[in-house]
């Protein structure tokens, strides 16, 4: 998580990029990683 905070803050800052189109990659990554996570831990409790 801590690396697509970090791309999302890089993208969207006035000082840097100040774009916030290349911070949609980002946005994508961090929205899948925890999809992928919940999906992951709920069929680890169905099982036990």
């Amino acid at each position: 998580m801590q690396n697509a905070a970090q791309a999302i803050t890089i993208a969207c800052s006035p000082l840097i990029f100040n774009n916030e189109v290349i911070a949609i990659p980002a946005i994508i990554y961090a929205l899948m990683m925890n999809l992928i996570l919940l999906a992951y831990v709920g069929m680890t409790k169905v099982m036990r």
